[in-house]
């Protein structure tokens, strides 16, 4: 149950960054070719047409944990890659909150001891400032 919570909530997070590129797009008419997908291709369009650094930005660090989670669990049984440079982040918030067990084929995440509540404040405090700037460089006035 807890790994489908992470699963929704990292689906909506995605949807949201989607989301907000195509609103982006449609107010200040450009068109892109190639709608960005993956975490880099999101984090490339943000950096360079909106010049947004998103791995910047307030609480990224637990929004892409909880990708990070989510594929894990989807992709990997729930163990998570100690070898991939990404996953570093990650692994330093799971033996923080001691959401891990060490095994032979690597580290399992433990998702009932995940911090769900907090993963989710955390998304909604990394989208409220990214809303803020997004609006700003398009010259929105944005919830005043």
């Amino acid at each position: 149950m807890y790994a489908g919570l992470i699963v929704t909530l990292w689906s909506n997070i995605e949807g949201y960054l989607k989301g907000l590129v195509r609103v982006s797009e449609q107010i200040d008419s450009t068109n892109l070719k190639k709608q960005p997908w993956k975490i880099d291709e999101l984090k490339k369009y943000y950096n360079d047409k909106r010049v947004i650094k998103l791995d910047k930005l307030e609480s990224f660090n637990f929004v892409d944990a909880v990708r990070i989670f989510n594929n894990s669990f989807k992709h990997s049984e729930g163990f998570i890659r100690s070898d991939k440079p990404d996953n570093v982040k990650a692994i330093e918030l799971l033996e923080q909150l001691q959401a891990h067990q060490q095994h032979e084929e690597g580290i399992r995440i433990n998702y009932e001891k995940l911090p769900i509540e907090e993963l989710f404040a955390a998304s909604c405090r990394f989208f409220g400032v990214l809303e803020r700037l997004i609006a700003g460089k398009l010259g929105i006035n944005h919830g005043k």
